[in-house]
């Protein structure tokens, strides 16, 4: 996305109603089968709003990916999100 909008393209947004902590909790999911039950939740129990849900998931894989890669082998990653 950065490089597209580096070069003049737009990026193209699909924006829906999107409940962020369900998009969370599915990200956690996916990435606790890989890599064990490392990560926690601390949040309301809804956030509701309009994103591009694909970019958003995007943007969670890549930031717990990270906090794996970059934190200790068996550290647990902890995830707190306020409104």
């Amino acid at each position: 996305d950065a490089s597209r909008l580096r070069v003049g393209e737009k990026l193209n947004l699909k924006v829906e109603d999107v409940e962020l902590i369900q998009l969370i909790k599915e990200v956690i999911t996916d990435l606790t089968l890989v890599h064990g039950k490392r990560f926690t939740l601390d949040s309301p129990s809804v956030i509701n709003g309009k994103w591009d849900k694909e970019a958003l998931k995007r943007v969670f894989e890549n930031i717990l990916s990270n906090a794996v890669k970059y934190g200790g082998e068996f550290s647990d990653i902890n995830i707190a999100v306020e409104t």
